[in-house]
């Protein structure tokens, strides 16, 4: 199936089926376009090519996110890097991810970070949980 080009694609990345489950419903109810998986996964050049935003959680460990955020560059130089923080940001950080929001922020945070970055889904239904 050929996607209509003005849906934005997300992968959302996270090591919780809670919070992955969630975030993925909470998406794709404002009109994005959503795959998720865990930190484990094989992110693999050709795949990530098709993503506009990768959105790493909070459940995934510093380190792992950092090692993904390089591999999702490396693969897409087009792609917009979020981080979901639980703990105060690191200095090196900003050069990692292009944005990052508090975990604390909730389901409207990451819809509100989506704005921010220039993204929005491809019809603005003005309906959803929030």
């Amino acid at each position: 199936m050929k996607r209509d080009s003005s849906q934005t694609r997300i992968l959302a990345v996270s090591d919780y089926d809670g919070l992955r489950r969630s975030r993925e419903q909470v998406l794709r109810l404002e009109g994005f376009q959503v795959e998720s998986v865990s930190s484990q996964a094989s992110f693999e050049a050709a795949w990530v090519r098709t993503f506009d935003i990768a959105v790493l959680c909070q459940s995934v460990e510093p380190r792992d996110a950092a090692k993904i955020a390089k591999a999702l560059r490396l693969a897409n130089r087009g792609i917009t890097i979020v981080r979901i923080n639980s703990l105060p940001v690191e200095a090196a950080s900003p050069s990692l991810f292009d944005y990052e929001m508090d975990a604390f922020a909730g389901p409207q945070g990451i819809l509100k970070a989506m704005e921010a970055i220039g993204h929005r889904p491809r019809a603005q239904s003005g309906r959803g949980p929030f």
